[in-house]
C-alpha cells in the first residue's frame, strides 16, 4: 500500500506542467529521470552528471528543513529564480523547482479573488512568505498598529491565511 501511495505521488509530480522534477543517484549525481518541465528548465541531463545544485566544493547549496533528508533553497537558473526542494533518501535524490514567478501569477489570481485592497494583498503576499509582523510594517512604512488593522481585515476576507501564520 506505502508503494502505491509513493508511486501515485511520484507520478502527480513528475507529470505536472509547472513542478520540475529530477531524480539522480546520491553516489554520483548522475541524473536518472527528468520530467518535461525539468528538461525545459535545466536541458537535457539524463545519464549526465547533474551539478547545477552544487557549488565547485561539491557541497549541496540546499539549507536543512524539518530533517536532513528535505533540503529547500532558491535557485537561479538562466536567469530564472526557483524555489528549489532537495529530498535525499538511500538510493535517490529528488529536486523539485518551481518558477517564482509562476507562483507569484497564481498567487496574484488568488488574491484578485477574495477581493482584497491593494494593501491588504501586499500584506498578504509578505504572510505568504511568513514575514514577521515588524518586517510587515517596516517593509510598507507603517505602524504595527495600522497593519493589526490591516492583518484583520485580510483575517476576516481570508482565514486561511491566519491558519497559514499560526502554523508557523
Amino acid at each position: 500500500m506505502k508503494k502505491q501511495v509513493e508511486k501515485k505521488s511520484l507520478d502527480c509530480l513528475t507529470d505536472s506542467d509547472t513542478l520540475g522534477v529530477c531524480v539522480k543517484s546520491p553516489e554520483t549525481n548522475i541524473v536518472l529521470y527528468q520530467n518535461e518541465k525539468s528538461v525545459d528548465i535545466c536541458g537535457e541531463k539524463s545519464g549526465d552528471a547533474c551539478t547545477l545544485c552544487q557549488d565547485n566544493s561539491n557541497q549541496s547549496l540546499f539549507e536543512s528543513v524539518a530533517s536532513p533528508d528535505i533540503k529547500k533553497n532558491l535557485k537561479t537558473i538562466d536567469h530564472k529564480v526557483y524555489d528549489a526542494v532537495q529530498i535525499s533518501q538511500s538510493n535517490t535524490i529528488v529536486t523539485i523547482l518551481n518558477s517564482l514567478e509562476d507562483k507569484q501569477k497564481d498567487m496574484d489570481v488568488l488574491l484578485e479573488s477574495l477581493n482584497l485592497t491593494e494593501r491588504e494583498k501586499d500584506i498578504a503576499r509578505m504572510l505568504v512568505f511568513q514575514k514577521t509582523n515588524a518586517e510587515i510594517s517596516s517593509a510598507l512604512f507603517i505602524s504595527e498598529s495600522t497593519l493589526r488593522t490591516h492583518l484583520n481585515n485580510v483575517y476576516k476576507k481570508a482565514p486561511v491565511l491566519k491558519q497559514l501564520r499560526t502554523q508557523h
